[in-house]
């Protein structure tokens, strides 16, 4: 039995998570281009795929603005529900224990089971959120790291030019000569 969750799939990949662990998704490519090392992997996502996949998400923030009490109405109608008799053969099969509790407990230890998992449940969407967040940039976010970048770039130029013992123009116009598309090592440009 798989275990993978699928969320858009086609003849040439796969995007899914595993049931039991929703720290993570797993794209699977067939045919396509990648490079890997110790620390690092770079894959070659073709943009029909990209497409497919970059509105698709198994992430639940369903819970992430509940209080405590609309968890706690939440669990006790839930409990309710699972007690009534039309699930009957569920509990009789034991297939909601990893979601109820086992089946010893009492009704108001039941609710306390559930809201507890609610709870952890909303913790961790609450954190998965933050992260999520952490990544949205603001126009002046992106405008900041832009400059950061030139002048990190400049500063590279510079340094790469005087260990050339090259000015910084004709620095870039070897570079540009060379047909680089970023900022070689000074060895490389200098002939060492």
């Amino acid at each position: 039995m798989s275990t993978k969750n699928y969320m858009v799939y086609g003849p040439n990949f796969q995007l899914y998570s595993e049931l039991f662990d929703e720290s993570w998704v797993y794209l699977e490519l067939k045919n396509t281009e990648f490079e890997a090392s110790a620390n690092r992997v770079k894959v070659a996502i073709p943009i029909a795929v990209w497409e497919a996949i970059r509105f698709h998400t198994v992430i639940d923030f369903s819970k992430v603005n509940s209080t405590d009490e609309e968890l706690a109405e939440e669990a006790k109608q839930l409990v309710v529900n699972y007690l009534s008799p039309k699930n009957d053969d569920l509990r009789y099969l034991g297939f909601s224990s990893i979601h109820y509790g086992e089946a010893n407990l009492s009704n108001e230890d039941r609710v306390q089971y559930v809201l507890s998992n609610f709870k952890t449940e909303r913790d961790h969407q609450i954190k998965l959120k933050s992260e999520i967040d952490a990544f949205k940039l603001t126009k002046s976010d992106d405008a900041f790291i832009q400059i950061q970048m030139e002048k990190e770039e400049l500063n590279r130029i510079e340094l790469a030019a005087a260990n050339c013992k090259m000015t910084i123009e004709d620095f870039v116009l070897h570079a540009a000569f060379e047909k680089a598309a970023k900022v070689l090592t000074s060895d490389k440009l200098c002939g060492n």
